[in-house]
């Protein structure tokens, strides 16, 4: 499949997604990637509370979001679909800003380009480092916000090319992807559902029945979640319980039915110079054995789970 959409990458300057600084377009037609448009906004200065504002002092030179937004719609409703960066930060901090503002807008479907990866790519881990690596052959600088875009595009042509599907929403219909949206002051999430179904875990770690609310839309839910390292966010067992709410469960060990490995902050003198701990290691092997195992990072993890931004920020 040779796909047509519009990756839209945001940037945004604290941590609450309110209004990007800087937003980055590309077009891509039956799978020819276009040049970046870029445009650079004043996020005002409310937007600085937890980054130096003197370290975004040269945005106010630049227009403001509801400025700017115009022409961003003019290129995306073009397309029948918007693919997002990474699993989708930047569509929520899009439709923050638009509703911080009270701008009109019309309906957006979009898919992460990270899930793309997930359905199409066959990997045991898909930061933008590791794929960009494995699949790209190149390094992409996380201080590179263009080249960033750039290979996410790549990499989502790349996930649905040798797939016979006539466009994303099949692509994404046939791979059990929900489809995110963002409609007036509604936000949908796009998120992977099982292949297969599974079979309901019964959690080896234990938990007050009434603190359990199924969420059988989550990723996690009917999943193994081991994690590996230290948490920024929050503590191991405030994440094993978060995991056992929606309806996973967290054994300790990695084993060949592991569904996702988080790893926090590893402790050098543990992992060595590999920076591998025993379970990412583990964890490399049983996929090369055939097991779906994925391993995340900690802002994944509280992405796909749905830890909010406001919780985030009264943790730091």
């Amino acid at each position: 499949m040779k796909p047509t959409f519009v990756l839209m990458k945001a940037e945004c300057a604290n941590h609450s997604f309110r209004t990007p600084f800087r937003m980055i377009l590309i077009e891509v037609v039956n799978g020819v990637i276009g040049e970046p448009h870029i445009y650079m906004i004043n996020p005002e200065e409310d937007e600085f509370d937890d980054f130096p504002a003197d370290d975004f002092a040269f945005t106010k030179a630049y227009p403001s979001f509801p400025n700017v937004w115009p022409g961003i719609a003019e290129i995306v409703k073009r397309y029948p679909i918007v693919v997002s960066p990474a699993d989708g930060v930047s569509m929520h901090s899009i439709f923050n800003a638009l509703n911080r503002y009270g701008l009109e807008y019309e309906p957006m479907k979009y898919v992460s380009a990270k899930n793309l990866c997930r359905r199409g790519l066959n990997s045991v881990l898909y930061s933008l480092q590791f794929l960009g690596l494995m699949y790209l052959h190149t390094f992409i600088s996380e201080f590179e916000p263009v080249d960033m875009a750039l290979a996410w595009a790549k990499l989502s042509v790349l996930s649905v090319d040798s797939f016979e599907e006539t466009d994303l929403f099949d692509f994404c219909k046939t791979k059990k992807i929900t489809v995110g949206l963002l409609d007036k002051d509604k936000f949908y999430k796009c998120h992977t559902n099982p292949l297969v179904s599974k079979a309901r875990i019964k959690p080896t770690a234990t938990i007050d029945d009434e603190e359990i609310q199924r969420d059988e839309n989550n990723p996690f839910c009917d999943s193994t979640v081991v994690f590996t390292g230290k948490l920024e966010n929050l503590t191991r067992l405030e994440a094993q319980k978060m995991v056992l709410r929606i309806g996973g469960d967290t054994p300790k060990g990695v084993t060949m039915k592991t569904d996702y490995l988080v790893v926090g902050e590893q402790d050098i003198r543990v992992v060595g110079d590999s920076g591998l701990s025993g379970k990412m290691k583990k964890a490399q092997e049983y996929h090369e054995k055939g097991s779906n195992i994925e391993i995340i990072g900690e802002s994944e993890f509280l992405d796909m789970i749905g830890y909010s931004n406001e919780s985030k920020l009264s943790k730091n």
